[in-house]
């Protein structure tokens, strides 16, 4: 889910250097990709566009909404991205884009090496109770 996260990012970077469309347009461009459907916020957003309300709040919403298994920290980062979307000067919005790049590709990589010490911990935790049982069956 990250590594699509990462990839949505890398999407808005592109839309904004190539087209600089508004912020609804961008992120109505952007989730048409097929490569990020999974990410629901994008729809809620899409959704919550029609309602009368900053972007920067149906943002936060639909983040806070969506149900994606993110953890705290990284829920809010994504939240933190309608901030500035937007509300800056392109350049200032790529250079945003470009930092938050880089924090959904570091906790991507976390997220990697975590799943690989738990799967680690499970084959050794199924080892010694394999050999538990097979010595009670003795």
């Amino acid at each position: 889910m990250l590594d699509d996260i990462f990839k949505f990012i890398k999407l808005l970077k592109l839309e904004i250097s190539f087209t600089g469309a508004d912020v609804n347009n961008l992120i109505k461009n952007v989730s048409e990709e097929k490569i990020i459907r999974k990410l629901d916020f994008l729809n809620l957003f899409l959704k919550e566009t029609s309602i009368d309300r900053s972007f920067s709040d149906s943002w936060k919403k639909c983040v806070s909404n969506s149900c994606l298994p993110l953890r705290k920290h990284e829920r809010n980062k994504l939240a933190e991205i309608g901030n500035f979307l937007g509300t800056t000067d392109l350049e200032s919005q790529l250079s945003m884009l470009t930092m938050y790049e880089e924090y959904f590709k570091n906790y991507s990589k976390e997220a990697q090496n975590e799943m690989k010490k738990s799967g680690q911990v499970s084959f050794l935790l199924g080892v010694v109770l394999g050999f538990a049982v097979f010595i009670l069956v003795l």
